[in-house]
């Protein structure tokens, strides 16, 4: 039996959100869980049960997306760092390292709809400071450019002495 099968017969419902700890691993962290245990957003039950072999701490959410997305997993990391061994600390540098790798319109957009408000905060100063390093790069970008051709051109079209 799948736990998407054991957790809808124990939940009574299919309109839930599995979240097995391991997927955020795919985000490049080196994290490590405080429980072996997979997280399980719905609308009906909450509570830490074991199923089989497996346990799930299920939260009831109002609001959480219909599948998972690196984006999602990013601010539910945010969200849920207390359920990591490392230091809030520690993955808020690693994912500030990390930002510049995802979506920032779609970050934004899973920020304001399941971020806690400091997670959002989070999310929306660092790609603040982000797009304003990007713009800084670029001006400088075009500034030396249009020095180093501007020069180029003006020595081209200024006469010789003779």
């Amino acid at each position: 039996m799948t736990s998407k099968s054991l957790l809808e017969g124990f939940l009574g419902i299919h309109d839930f959100l599995l979240l097995p700890w391991q997927e955020y691993l795919t985000l490049g962290l080196n994290l490590t869980p405080k429980f072996d245990m997979h997280l399980v957003y719905n609308r009906k039950r909450h509570g830490i049960f074991r199923l089989g072999e497996v346990t799930y701490d299920i939260r009831r959410r109002s609001r959480y997306p219909g599948q998972i997305t690196a984006e999602f997993l990013l601010i539910d990391l945010l969200n849920n760092t207390d359920f990591f061994t490392e230091e809030t600390s520690t993955i808020q540098r690693d994912v500030r390292a990390l930002i510049h790798k995802f979506d920032a319109g779609a970050l934004l957009k899973m920020a304001q709809d399941y971020g806690k408000v400091s997670t959002y905060k989070y999310i929306s100063s660092w790609l603040t400071e982000m797009q304003t390093m990007m713009s800084v790069r670029s001006f400088k970008s075009d500034e030396l450019s249009a020095a180093f051709f501007g020069n180029f051109h003006n020595s081209a079209e200024q006469p010789t002495p003779d």
